[in-house]
């Protein structure tokens, strides 16, 4: 059975949804795999060699890029919890919120990156253990900036007012993407904690 928008857009109950579901399950196995390569990694070298000389201990910034990532996930949440209530205004403040954040987000991830970088010596750039952080950190940066496109496009339909409260599945799908990005990235940022 087929339902239209408000706007005249054509809704397949449950199919939202369903794809959901799909994209969230893949993308957690291709997270537990990708954790699966580094407690592999992780196993194989002794522990006095696994973190390179001169890395102390990972950047103080990861904690901040943390908290910029649960806080995408708050106003993401406010912007669900708005089109519900149907106020549009509240939705747009949302919306942009989370994306100006989730762009930190990346910027700070970038600075990260280039802080390991500098903090190891020339000759274990190629060490097991940089390679798993940049891969595990990289991936995780892919799908944000993913989210990151898929939030712009919401929040251009919600400036076009297409989103209602019977009818908001962009915040609705968006809303369940950033809480999976959430844990997917608490997921990574304890594992480096305790494998470092």
């Amino acid at each position: 059975m087929l339902f239209r928008s408000d706007k005249g857009e054509v809704h397949i109950p449950g199919a939202g949804t369903f794809g959901m579901f799909v994209l969230l399950v893949s993308l957690g196995m291709l997270f537990a795999g990708t954790m699966a390569v580094y407690l592999v990694f992780r196993t194989q070298v002794p522990v006095e060699l696994w973190r390179p000389v001169g890395l102390h201990h990972l950047p103080w910034t990861l904690w901040l890029s943390t908290g910029l990532l649960l806080a995408c996930s708050a106003k993401i949440h406010w912007a669900l919890y708005s089109i519900r209530r149907d106020r549009q205004f509240p939705l747009l403040l949302a919306l942009t919120a989370t994306l100006t954040l989730g762009v930190g987000f990346l910027l700070l991830q970038s600075w990260n990156w280039y802080e390991m970088w500098q903090a190891i010596s020339a000759d274990q750039h190629h060490s097991k253990f940089l390679a798993t952080f940049y891969l595990l950190t990289g991936l995780h940066a892919a799908h944000v900036l993913g989210g990151l496109i898929s939030l712009a496009l919401v929040l251009q339909k919600a400036r076009r007012h297409i989103y209602s409260r019977n009818f908001h599945p962009g915040v609705r799908y968006c809303t369940i993407y950033w809480h999976f990005l959430d844990a997917a990235w608490l997921v990574i940022f304890l594992t480096l904690l305790l494998g470092s």
